[in-house]
């Protein structure tokens, strides 16, 4: 990623400075560490879990996560994938003593902290916090 995707990409015209992508954590020299969540108007790579084309569709807005902090050694492209019914496919930063940060799609940001990116516990809070699974 380059600082002219990001201003000329379809967020860019909202957003001033490119600074806000990238917590000030992240002491690499990339240019952004938030990733979207692969189900936001994205793919659900396993077709486990339900992917949101519009805001209304996305039946608790304040338990599912729009951006993430993702980790260094997996931020590769712009979506944080979760797939619901296997490992997850990306690592969440912990810059922050082991916390890192998310938005929800209502509009709150939480710290949350990891036990270490890819145990159990944070894959399952990751799926939980990702979409609805598809049953």
């Amino acid at each position: 990623t380059n600082l002219d995707l990001l201003r000329n990409g379809q967020l860019g015209q909202y957003t001033i400075n490119t600074d806000i992508y990238k917590c000030p954590g992240d002491k690499s020299v990339n240019v952004r560490s938030y990733a979207m969540n692969n189900h936001m108007n994205g793919i659900s790579f396993d077709q486990a879990g339900e992917v949101f084309k519009k805001t209304t569709q996305i039946s608790r807005p304040s338990e599912f996560f729009v951006f993430i902090d993702e980790d260094i050694g997996t931020i590769n492209d712009p979506l944080f994938r979760v797939d619901i019914s296997a490992n997850i496919g990306d690592r969440p930063a912990s810059y922050h003593n082991r916390k890192g940060s998310l938005s929800f799609a209502d509009g709150h940001v939480e710290a949350h902290r990891w036990s270490g990116g890819n145990s159990a516990a944070d894959r399952e809070w990751l799926r939980d916090h990702t979409t609805e699974r598809i049953r």
